[in-house]
């Protein structure tokens, strides 16, 4: 059986593996999960909703029995899992390709505009 230390610490780990990744602000693992909920996968984030809320339950005597401990622990290590599978590289470069393909719409969209009105106004 776990002990409190032994969940506490793999969760700040696992807290400052989210941050690292999501660019999330929080201080609390809690916090972190709640301000990357848009980009966290629904099973990811039930899974730290368990966390959580075993986090809350540990440091009471009776509360702490009703963890189920083997679900925290497989849990804690899918989340884990899904965080050390993200290519952190591609998920930037992907956001700096869709905001170059962006300007570059933006310009070809400006210049057939720019070519429309010279047609419309005989100026071309």
């Amino acid at each position: 059986m776990e002990t409190l230390d032994d969940i506490t610490d793999e969760s700040e780990q696992l807290r400052d593996q989210l941050r690292k990744v999501y660019r999330v602000r929080g201080t609390s693992l809690e916090e972190i999960l709640q301000n990357g909920r848009r980009q966290l996968p629904k099973d990811v984030s039930k899974d730290g909703a368990m966390l959580i809320d075993a986090l809350g339950k540990l440091g009471h005597p009776k509360l702490e029995r009703t963890v189920d401990f083997e679900a925290v622990t497989a849990a804690r290590s899918r989340m884990l899992k899904h965080v050390n599978g993200i290519n952190v590289w591609d998920i930037r470069k992907g956001k700096l390709l869709k905001i170059a393909g962006v300007l570059a719409f933006n310009f070809w969209l400006i210049v057939g505009l720019l070519i429309t009105w010279m047609v419309w106004t005989d100026k071309l």
